[in-house]
């Protein structure tokens, strides 16, 4: 199964257990009775087994459904106010206050997975997770930088020490180094010694390792400085300039992009290679004070100064569009991380609950399909989300898959008029498009018609669609009828 159909069970089912865990947690049969019936109408847990059960409640549904663009959990336990979050590369979740306290999330049932770290530095400010996911850096308010042990949550922190002021910025190289940004400038240290390698008295507002490792990249007012950080000693590179004040920077994954929100409203998309604009993103009349890239590179997280979140799809061929967001209902957003699967954004608005939410709305998965010749008059997806099938006045029939948006086959022949209508069964093995006056049949994994042309309406067929079992297929056709094929047989 493909790793990405693989996700879609998984969150779907995480979705479903988080959604109605108390229920379920009462008794099994609430599993049927008051979970199955209210679950997401597109997901696999839904389609897969409520037309197994007989006699459940029928529930409708009207506005957003569970698994379109709503809240997928909520994380309540601490005290005081969240202050910073940083996902683990297992999809667990580390959370710092205000108190001093870290916390680390099972984001599968929202529950602790760990007994919480108790620190005596003052208010946790900054979080960042090691490589390795076996040691966990927070900056302090006390000017100490703390390394927890994950595996051994019961010893005391190794504690670094050096900086004079409130430790707002820690982050790792993909080597393991440790970055350390306070008031009295950026300190590079060797956490598994506690040995500090370098320190560089700068101005800075926001950091960041490039995830190649090689350098450490600093935002200030309107300028991003790079600096050479292999040998750990913090050497001056470049420096780029932005139209305006940065408020929040990020790397692609693969280090050869850098997106800066700005205070104008807009997101500089730079070349690291050239060190020049590829592309500005407006983001209307609020300022831009996070950026982060998706895992893929291919998406992009920005939150304006309203607290409103947006994704943006950067993929060449899709261009500057408007981006999809999500409707949080946050009133501020002081921190937010997306998960290594990309699945989800967890926010923290200054309160001392942590929002986790479904990250695939409005996203578009594949650039756009040109290949038809003439205007595209219809289009079906398979039952299980793999590909499209597509039909056009050009009189042929294509089929993408829907990842890479690349054909699967080459284009399918139609008749002699212009092709209006087609449909995938259920079951994914058949293709049904109108041909003249007529339904053809198409085998989907290779192309190859199956059977005749199914005829008997007298005028252009304008409408097919299978029965759920795939055994069946209906035509509507401007001759005023419909009719009903026997797909196996070929026959009315």
């Amino acid at each position: 199964m493909r790793s990405i159909e693989l996700s879609r069970l998984v969150g779907d089912a995480n979705a479903f257990v988080v959604l109605f865990q108390e229920a379920i947690e009462r008794s099994v049969p609430h599993i049927y009775l008051s979970a199955l019936p209210f679950a997401a109408k597109n997901s696999k847990i839904y389609a897969s087994y409520l037309p197994k059960c007989t006699g459940l409640v029928s529930a409708e549904t009207f506005g957003i459904e569970p698994h379109s663009g709503r809240l997928a959990m909520s994380l309540a336990g601490h005290a005081d106010s969240v202050s910073s979050i940083a996902y683990l590369p297992d999809g667990r979740l580390a959370s710092g206050s205000f108190g001093g306290m870290v916390r680390i999330w099972d984001t599968r049932t929202g529950h602790e997975s760990m007994p919480p770290f108790v620190g005596q530095d003052g208010a946790v400010l900054s979080l960042a997770v090691a490589p390795t996911g076996m040691n966990l850096a927070s900056g302090n308010q006390n000017g100490s930088v703390c390394i927890w042990n994950l595996e051994s949550p019961w010893e005391p922190p190794r504690r670094l020490l050096g900086h004079s002021g409130l430790v707002f910025l820690v982050a790792f190289s993909p080597d393991g180094l440790l970055a350390s940004v306070a008031e009295d400038g950026l300190r590079l240290w060797r956490p598994e010694t506690g040995q500090q390698l370098s320190m560089t008295c700068i101005k800075i507002n926001s950091g960041a390792f490039s995830p190649d490792g090689k350098i450490f990249a600093s935002c200030y007012a309107a300028k991003t400085q790079f600096w050479n950080v292999i040998t750990g000693n913090a050497e001056a590179l470049h420096t780029l300039y932005h139209e305006k004040r940065v408020l929040g920077f990020c790397f692609s994954p693969d280090s050869r992009k850098l997106a800066a929100g700005l205070y104008n409203s807009t997101i500089e998309l730079w070349d690291m290679t050239s060190r020049t604009i590829i592309s500005t993103l407006c983001c209307h009349s609020e300022r831009v004070e996070f950026v982060q890239f998706f895992p893929d590179g291919m998406s992009l997280m920005s939150i304006l100064g309203n607290a409103e979140v947006h994704i943006w799809n950067l993929h060449r061929d899709v261009g500057n569009q408007n981006p999809a967001r999500i409707y949080n209902s946050l009133s501020s957003v002081n921190s937010a991380t997306i998960s290594p699967d990309g699945l989800y954004i967890a926010l923290t608005s200054g309160g001392s609950d942590i929002q986790i939410w479904d990250a695939r709305v409005g996203q578009t998965v594949a650039q756009p399909c040109q290949a038809h010749n003439d205007s595209v008059d219809s289009v079906a997806v398979s039952s299980d989300g793999e590909f499209i099938a597509s039909v056009s006045c050009d009189r042929s029939i294509r089929i993408w898959d829907i990842h890479t948006g690349k054909p699967k086959l080459p284009p399918l022949p139609g008749g002699v008029q212009p092709m209006s209508c087609v449909a995938i069964s259920p079951d994914g093995c058949l293709i049904a498009s109108s041909e003249d006056y007529g339904v053809r049949l198409w085998d989907a994994s290779t192309g190859e018609a199956v059977g005749g042309r199914l005829r008997g309406h007298s005028s252009a067929v304008r409408a097919v669609c299978f029965s759920p079992n795939s055994r069946w297929l209906a035509s509507a056709s401007k001759d005023n009828t419909v009719r009903i094929w026997d797909v196996e047989r070929g026959q009315k």
